[in-house]
């Protein structure tokens, strides 16, 4: 475990994502800021390699600026603990917008069910359209046939009238 100057106890691991955090880097500038003045810019030059050496001195600073435990406090049993507010774990923002997706889904579903019925009673109103047309065909070809026949009975009844008629 490390005990670092911002006031937090860090193990080993996590400590160059502890580096990152706002808490230990706005800490960090505020302990350069108390003990570097800022100069004053006098070239435009000038300023490009403070800003430079400013850089390497806050990245060395921080790697400085952490003190590891005397090993006397790592074999005690007690050791200091930093406290945590804990933040809830699902927050009314993230329930709401969850809830907003949920619902959203739920409404693509139904949606797609909804299409998938449409379509099913389309098929269905096309094949009994398709049905009632074929019986329309067949019923027209069936009194066609009808007038045919009865067209040449007539033709048949006429020239036997006239082969009577003739004899």
């Amino acid at each position: 475990m490390i005990n670092c100057n911002c006031g937090s106890v860090v193990s080993e691991k996590h400590l160059n994502r502890h580096k990152k955090t706002k808490k230990h880097i706005d800490f960090i500038r505020s302990q350069d800021s108390t003990e570097q003045p800022k100069p004053e810019p006098k070239q435009e030059e000038e300023e490009e390699e403070e800003e430079d050496e400013e850089e390497v001195n806050t990245k060395a600073s921080l790697d400085e600026k952490i003190i590891y435990k005397d090993e006397e406090s790592s074999s005690s049993e007690e050791e200091e603990v930093v406290e945590v507010k804990e933040k809830p774990k699902k927050s009314t923002h993230s329930k709401a917008h969850m809830d907003a997706i949920r619902e959203k889904a739920i409404m693509k579903i139904k949606e797609k069910k909804q299409n998938k019925i449409d379509k099913e009673n389309e098929i269905r109103m096309k094949a009994e359209e398709y049905d009632r047309l074929i019986k329309s065909m067949k019923e027209k070809e069936e009194q066609e046939k009808k007038q045919k026949e009865l067209d040449k009975l007539k033709d048949m009844e006429y020239k036997s009238n006239q082969c009577d008629r003739l004899v």
